[in-house]
């Protein structure tokens, strides 16, 4: 599951992925949020948010495959 919010403007997006447990390693989750990027770029939006928790680091390493920076 993949849930978005845009600001009113369309300038930036807060996401969300969510992945059953037992869905986990089938790499649904990249391309759940490869889905999303796309779409969000075909809508003008310049800047995707996600938050995670640090010890994610699955998450961590699948937002840096897909260039996200990181703010600590």
């Amino acid at each position: 599951m993949v849930r978005v919010i845009e600001d009113p403007d369309n300038q930036q997006a807060k996401f969300a992925v969510l992945v059953r447990s037992d869905m986990k390693g089938n790499t649904l989750g990249y391309q759940l949020m490869n889905k999303i990027i796309r779409y969000r770029r075909s809508q003008g939006t310049r800047r995707l948010t996600a938050i995670t928790m640090p010890e994610n680091k699955k998450m961590l390493q699948l937002a840096q495959k897909l260039s996200f920076s990181f703010d600590i």
